[in-house]
């Protein structure tokens, strides 16, 4: 997985779409204005978003996320919308 995002680092506005790594399906991974490379799990689209984000190069606002849950390193586990 990091290797997939420090891809798309180094390629703004690249995105992918129905991604699988390592054997977990991601329906979506993308740079995203903050920085930080989200690799969406979910989305109940408008409702909610769950996934990962790989953070070196960003700092998440805890304010746009219902949860956001630091798991190591650059990795963060999280939820917008609910």
């Amino acid at each position: 997985m990091e290797e997939v995002a420090q891809g798309i680092q180094s390629n703004p506005g690249e995105s992918l779409e129905n991604v699988t790594i390592g054997g977990l399906y991601f329906s979506s991974v993308s740079l995203e204005s903050d920085g930080c490379v989200y690799f969406v799990d979910r989305e109940w689209f408008p409702i909610s978003t769950y996934g990962w984000m790989y953070g070196p190069n960003c700092t998440p606002d805890p304010n746009k996320f219902g949860r956001l849950r630091m798991l190591g390193g650059e990795w963060y586990e999280f939820e917008r919308g609910t």
